[in-house]
């Protein structure tokens, strides 16, 4: 959806029709995005991509100071909240599995459902979709 949005970003096909990330391009995200560090990866390429579509946009003739300085703030401040949520992603411990999890009927102590969810945590979720 990020690689998405990038291609979006700027793009006057926009108002034409469809716009899709290139096949190629989803081709790579599918072929090198096999754990947490791939994903990771990727959000920081897709938001580079989108930085120097802004910087671009800031330096042509179509950018007007007054009209578009707040977009350009904005797009800016988001990209730092996504690079903030990534920097804090690699920061954690992606520890291995441990044993029980090889076994498929291994149910974490954190999910949200089986022998381990408290009652109340799913009736508020339960609650909370209807």
């Amino acid at each position: 959806a990020l690689a998405t949005l990038a291609e979006c970003y700027g793009n006057p096909r926009v108002f034409e029709g469809i716009v899709k990330t290139p096949k190629t391009q989803s081709a790579r995200i599918c072929c090198e995005v096999g754990d947490m560090e791939g994903v990771l990866s990727w959000y920081t390429e897709v938001c580079d991509d989108i930085e120097h579509k802004v910087d671009a946009w800031e330096r042509s003739d179509s950018f007007h100071f007054a009209r578009d300085a707040a977009v350009a703030s904005q797009t800016r401040s988001r990209l730092l909240l996504v690079r903030e949520a990534v920097q804090q992603a690699q920061g954690t411990s992606l520890a291995p599995a441990r044993e029980e999890e090889d076994d498929e009927d291994y149910i974490p102590e954190n999910w949200p459902c089986g022998p381990h969810a408290e009652g109340a945590y799913m009736d508020r979720l339960l609650t909370a979709t209807h």
